[in-house]
């Protein structure tokens, strides 16, 4: 798989990880649930999605 491959899917994962966050953060807004555990896992995955699309960045 090319880098540019990567790159893209990398960056649609991110888009749907953002849609994600968005829906937890109003799921808990709206019933009052604790969506923290989840919103983390989803901000981690988002964070390391981020370091690697900096570092493919560096590679050209």
């Amino acid at each position: 798989m090319s880098n540019e491959q990567i790159k893209k899917d990398l960056l649609i994962q991110r888009a749907f990880l953002k849609k994600e966050l968005d829906q937890l953060r109003f799921i808990a807004e709206v019933t009052g649930t604790n969506q923290e555990k989840e919103i983390d896992k989803r901000l981690d995955r988002l964070l390391t999605i981020d370091k690697i699309l900096e570092e493919l960045e560096k590679k050209k």
